[in-house]
């Protein structure tokens, strides 16, 4: 396998979220071509099967396979969260949650004592706008 370094600006932490924003300079002429743009679904749904990729503590790639489960109160005043009922080690977050059409529908990260959750792809993307537009990222969805 081969390693490589490539440097990037933090733009944006928020810890409501639980998402950084970075800024990664790419040569366009050689690195767009080969990229592909993955499918974006719509907001997951309750019940919804779903599939998250992870990596455990030693960087191996994992996958889980889950269901969005239906909490009956809020954590710790993250209603934005939908909780699944796959666990993820503490270092497995950031990776896609794919629904069974192949479409990324959130970011799955571990949150807290054996609980996993996923932040919807439509909230991300609005995090991502707010920071375009504006410059800041309101936790007030």
């Amino acid at each position: 396998m081969r390693e490589s370094l490539i440097e990037a600006e933090l733009l944006f932490v928020s810890r409501h979220y639980r998402i950084a924003l970075l800024e990664i300079p790419v040569d366009v002429h050689t690195v767009v071509p080969q990229l592909k743009i993955p499918s974006f679904g719509s907001c997951p749904n309750y019940g919804e099967e779903v599939f998250a990729l992870a990596r455990d503590k030693d960087l191996l790639l994992m996958a889980r396979r889950g269901t969005i489960l239906q909490l009956q109160h809020c954590h710790m005043f993250r209603s934005h969260c939908l909780f699944v009922d796959y666990k993820l080690p503490n270092c497995g977050g950031g990776g896609p949650v794919v629904n069974r059409s192949g479409d990324v529908v959130g970011m799955s990260f571990h949150y807290d004592s054996g609980i996993s959750a996923i932040l919807s792809i439509s909230t991300a993307i609005s995090c991502v706008n707010m920071w375009t537009d504006f410059g800041f990222v309101s936790p007030l969805l």
